[in-house]
């Protein structure tokens, strides 16, 4: 029997398909690297300047709870800006919102540098939060534009893995600019980053939203879209699970400078390698989450992501009772911070599965929650003037329980639901 030996034609074919699988992959790459770079916009205007902070704070003669007011105005304004943009990106498309989010944000940043006192300050950094939110929404927008629940999670994974970058040399970089100039040069250079982002989104960013598929812009439709959202059980508990998840990290971002330089004696530059050691965790249990989502499902990796970080509140507790060696204290901060992003990805894939034609409002609404109550969160902690830790620990391991319950209830409503169908 005479075997079967492909044509040139068949040939050329079979190479034209390889081709064309290969540019898929590095226009995926290219694409989910663009969209992380764009991301990295909002970890930096809030961790590039944390090492700055007493500084600032003798610069201004104030205290260092007035300059971590100036971290929970800009959350606040962020949380703001996600209910407004999502809505808006759903109705005009999606480009045109984070390109003027971006613009706006690089402006923004640049006036931050030139302000006169600390009340300035705090205010200019509520409308740096407002800009910053368009980027944020838009992205999970774009993904769930493009994927679909578990690949949704898995790009969103891979997208918070490039942005992690900057938080890994945020504070770094942040010391290193404070050493060689002053604190203002951190906003100048936030700014030239927004402008630099801003040409790179004007040439490489696509419209996702066809026409067909966009929402006419109607206040009571808007509104009606929130309370569908916020009143679905399942949604809501995802929603709380995330928010408290995240305000455990926000405790430590507004207070870990004080109690790792203040209580700790750790010097600026190094507060910067510590804080790196944050992200290094949370890129590990990145690379995990996208490597076993597929396998294990979005809703096991979430328990997963919660019973981990539950277990480094339980952790850092122990360390600060023991008051064991300073590393141990880190790693445990470390582990409880790394596993936001896992929890946030598979968290927010629940969220959009349940509103996919609605992913722009859905995506504020959630972002909103989560940044408004850890804004409120760093207010109240920012209160407490002093460098103990235990304002920080205790903070990060209420909001730990308060996740943990949530992710209970939204679990079980979710496996219910499933059950009945």
């Amino acid at each position: 029997m005479q075997d079967k030996i492909p044509s040139r034609t068949q040939e050329n074919g079979l190479n034209d398909t390889i081709l064309d699988a290969d540019m898929q992959r590095y226009r995926r790459k290219r694409y989910i690297f663009l969209l992380g770079f764009i991301s990295m916009l909002m970890p930096l205007a809030v961790d590039m300047y944390l090492s700055a902070m007493p500084a600032m704070a003798k610069f201004f003669a104030t205290n260092e709870g007035q300059i971590q007011l100036t971290l929970s105005s800009y959350i606040l304004g962020f949380a703001l800006g996600q209910l407004i943009y999502g809505p808006i990106s759903d109705s005009i498309g999606r480009k045109p919102v984070i390109i003027y989010g971006i613009l706006t944000f690089a402006l923004v940043s640049l006036g931050c540098a030139f302000v006169e006192n600390i009340d300035q300050l705090i205010v200019l950094r509520f409308f740096h939060g407002l800009t910053a939110a368009s980027a944020a929404v838009v992205i999970n927008a774009l993904l769930r534009d493009t994927f679909k629940n578990q690949e949704f999670s898995k790009m969103l994974s891979m997208v918070l893995l490039v942005s992690n970058i900057a938080p890994l040399t945020a504070p770094l970089m942040g010391g290193w600019i404070l050493y060689w100039l002053n604190w203002q040069a951190i906003f100048i250079t936030l700014g030239i980053l927004g402008l630099f982002t801003f040409v790179l989104a004007m040439v490489n960013i696509k419209e996702t939203l066809i026409i067909q598929k966009r929402h006419p812009f109607s206040l009571i439709r808007i509104l009606r879209n929130f309370v569908s959202i916020g009143t679905n059980p399942a949604v809501l508990c995802f929603m709380l699970t995330t928010s408290f998840s995240f305000s455990g990290m926000f405790a430590f971002i507004t207070a870990g400078s004080s109690v790792y330089i203040g209580h700790f004696g750790v010097s600026e530059i190094d507060f910067g390698y510590y804080f790196g050691l944050n992200i290094v965790f949370m890129m590990m249990l990145n690379i995990t989450n996208t490597k076993l989502v597929k396998r294990l499902g979005v809703l096991r990796m979430l328990i997963i992501g919660i019973s981990l970080q539950t277990t480094m509140s339980v952790l850092l507790i122990v360390v600060s009772l023991l008051e064991l060696p300073f590393i141990f204290f880190v790693l445990c901060v470390s582990g409880y911070v790394g596993c936001i992003a896992m929890v946030s990805s598979n968290a927010m894939a629940m969220i959009m599965d349940k509103f996919p034609h609605i992913a722009g409002t859905a995506s504020s609404l959630a972002g909103f929650t989560r940044f408004t109550i850890a804004a409120l969160v760093g207010m109240v902690l920012a209160q407490i003037h002093t460098a103990s830790v235990w304002p920080m620990v205790l903070t990060m391991s209420g909001c730990i329980i308060l996740a943990a319950l949530f992710a209970a209830i939204a679990v079980k409503i979710t496996q219910n639901n499933s059950a009945i169908k």
